[in-house]
């Protein structure tokens, strides 16, 4: 018998075995909040400091928080806009899936 010649380059690289890339994973999902301060100051200084900061530190999930504050905002406009939200919802619902 003959031996076979490898076709392992130097560490053990084989140039002619392609490795698929891992991707990482990212959550493609999110959740909204709402936090409200009785004084103004300290909500501004809140916003400012807790912007873009990381959640979790684990490898494979980093959280990071997007905070921002919306001046002349009022808990009215908040209800109004979720209720807008599930109105535009189920009315794509029903553009989606006619009646039978």
């Amino acid at each position: 018998m003959t031996p076979q010649k490898r076709k392992d380059g130097p560490g053990g690289y084989n140039p002619d075995v392609v490795k698929q890339k891992r991707q990482k994973y990212i959550s493609p999902n999110f959740s909204e909040a709402w936090v409200k301060f009785l004084d103004k100051s300290i909500a501004k200084t809140a916003a400012s400091m807790l912007n873009a900061q990381v959640i979790e530190e684990r490898r494979e999930t980093d959280g990071i928080w997007t905070m921002r504050y919306l001046s002349g905002f009022k808990e009215e406009m908040l209800g109004e806009q979720i209720a807008y939200e599930r109105q535009a919802h189920q009315a794509r619902l029903r553009a989606e899936i006619p009646p039978a």
